[in-house]
């Protein structure tokens, strides 16, 4: 048997390096890939196997849970990994039975757990079919029963049925369990959208484009080909979200004006701001850390961006000069965006959202400071909290002179709702959820 590693006991290596916390997941599996030299399928197998079973590991131990004649609790880590991956594969990849058993077991001689092939073989070998596990899943109430089935916290799931309702929340947990789409901004510092067009139809037969004001947006169905090429390489494009995209829409960046983002990194927002005013603003980036800093200006720098002043600075204490237009893109909870971060929605928990609320109130009193007269602030975040969206911004605007600005004179009405802010929500958009705000300065 070869000693190389394979993709599945790398898995198990990642997993069984994170006890359970996943931060930083993505790095992980991107550094064990690199170290291994992995050919590019392999790569996205290896992310396949690491993110699905951090996705639906509260099915997985659901599942186990009826095989195994003990309590979970008793599983060290590595054994419970072995086995959610094992599960993963059969139950939700459908690999067949002798292939997911198989290379499970093979997978744990390889992390050398020989000790566990047998717990491994003889789970894997007595799981219930989906039509027994699923019956099982009917005896639980509806909350638990959609915790457990789309794999979230039940904390979550039963705040988003309060807020959004049943069927809408059950969009909501389908939709983070399966959006895959990755969406490249067209740069058009480096090459000219018709340019770029030219080159993609040349590579790609299907494109779907899209056009957000003046800014061009595309996918593909294999997006790897694009990473790996010229035209990211080259930042002809930039990896941006769809949501991310309206609140520098709403910001309405002019040549020559000040303008501040505050909390930049990694800088896809900053480097739009840059191109929206063809690099002929007066742009100022900030964020918290040096690590964050270095992250922005590497990308900024990639993105052909010229002039941006880059510093590190606390947007919730620190002084600045004054700004004509400032963007607050706010540290949040992110429920917005689990689709794309698997790991989000088992590191937070109900008071961290209390936590941010306060935090972003901080980052919004503090910028009121350095806002000319009749300037902008734009408030944005990756959450779909109203805490953190209006509850936020209708505290500050009871405290300071600052009205709504309605997003519908710079956005389609689509993505606004009826108080006049960017509002984007899965079930209703299948878009990763997110939120923005002008607020103008009075006198």
């Amino acid at each position: 048997m070869s000693s190389q590693p394979s993709v599945r006991s790398t898995a198990i290596e990642i997993l069984n390096s994170f006890n359970n916390n996943y931060r930083n997941y993505e790095q992980r599996i991107y550094s064990f890939a690199k170290n291994r030299s992995f050919s590019p399928r392999d790569k996205n197998y290896l992310y396949k196997l690491v993110n699905g079973v951090i996705i639906y590991q509260k099915l997985l131990d659901f599942i186990i849970n009826l095989t195994y004649n003990r309590s979970i609790k008793r599983l060290e880590s590595p054994a419970l990994n072995l086995l959610r991956l094992g599960i993963y594969q059969k139950v939700i990849l459908n690999t067949p039975d002798h292939a997911s058993i198989y290379e499970t077991v093979e997978a744990a001689k390889k992390v050398n757990r020989k000790d566990l092939t047998g717990l491994v073989n003889g789970v894997l070998r007595n799981l219930p079919d989906r039509e027994k596990w699923q019956k099982e899943l009917e005896k639980y109430e509806p909350i638990k029963k959609l915790a457990i089935e789309y794999s979230h916290p039940d904390w979550l799931v039963k705040k988003w049925i309060n807020e959004f309702g049943h069927s809408n929340t059950e969009k909501i947990l389908e939709f983070n369990n399966n959006y895959t789409k990755i969406f490249f901004r067209h740069n058009s510092l480096d090459i000219s959208w018709s340019q770029l067009k030219k080159k993609l139809e040349k590579r790609y037969k299907q494109i779907e484009s899209y056009k957000l004001n003046n800014i061009h947006l595309f996918s593909v169905s294999n997006p790897g080909q694009i990473i790996n090429s010229e035209i990211v390489k080259n930042s002809w494009v930039i990896i941006q979200d769809y949501s991310q995209i309206f609140p520098v829409l709403l910001l309405n960046p002019q040549t020559r004006e000040n303008i501040l983002d505050a909390c930049a990194a990694p800088g896809g927002k900053t480097s739009l701001i840059a191109q929206l005013t063809d690099n002929h603003a007066q742009i100022t980036a900030t964020d918290i850390s040096h690590d964050r800093i270095d992250r922005l200006e590497q990308n900024l720098e990639s993105a052909k961006t010229d002039g941006v002043t880059v510093k590190v600075a606390d947007a919730t204490r620190d002084n600045y000069p004054n700004f004509n237009k400032i963007l607050l893109d706010v540290p949040c909870s992110g429920t917005g965006v689990i689709a794309r971060r698997a790991d989000l929605r088992w590191n937070r928990q109900p008071s961290d959202i209390q936590q941010y609320t306060g935090k972003q109130l901080k980052m919004l009193y503090n910028m009121a400071k350095y806002i000319d007269d009749r300037g902008t602030i734009v408030y944005s975040t990756c959450s779909m909290e109203e805490e953190e969206n209006w509850g936020v911004v209708e505290e500050f605007l009871n405290k300071k002179n600052f009205k709504v600005d309605d997003a519908r004179n710079f956005v389609d009405e689509k993505y606004c709702d009826e108080k006049g802010a960017v509002n984007i929500k899965p079930f209703r958009h299948k878009l990763t959820g997110s939120f923005a705000v002008r607020l103008i300065k009075d006198k």
